[in-house]
């Protein structure tokens, strides 16, 4: 895939997760897609297959009333992309003694999007 392509269904992806469109999310990813989150070096979640994807993201949409995940800068290589971003949000729901619904928090991170046939089969985030 060019750089270019790669970059398209980067900022789909991440348009359609700004705003809550779980179909639009969907539409590159692959049947089989792998996905990671990792918080201070600890894996929190791993999902296999799309469905288990789907699932996990329905439930966490219901987490923010809003949320915008910004793209500082991409590094390509060949069948994957490394993004740098800041996600900002406003809580629907506490998280902990600190965070509380109605809280804004910010944190900055990467995910590795990984590619085959131009659908995205392993998405890895790190915050």
């Amino acid at each position: 895939m060019t750089n270019d392509e790669m970059k398209k269904i980067i900022d789909n992806y991440v348009q359609a997760y700004n705003n809550f469109d779980l179909e639009a999310m969907k539409k590159d990813l692959s049947e089989d897609v792998v996905f990671k989150n990792t918080e201070n070096g600890i894996i929190t979640l791993t999902t296999n297959g799309i469905a288990e994807y789907e699932e996990v993201a329905k439930n966490s949409k219901d987490f923010f009333t809003s949320r915008e995940q910004t793209i500082l800068d991409y590094d390509f290589g060949e069948n994957f992309t490394i993004i740098y971003f800041n996600f900002k949000a406003v809580l629907a729901v506490d998280f902990n003694d600190q965070l509380k619904t109605g809280d804004e928090f910010s944190v900055g991170g990467k995910s590795i999007f990984n590619f085959k046939d131009n659908k995205i089969t392993v998405l890895e985030d790190y915050s």
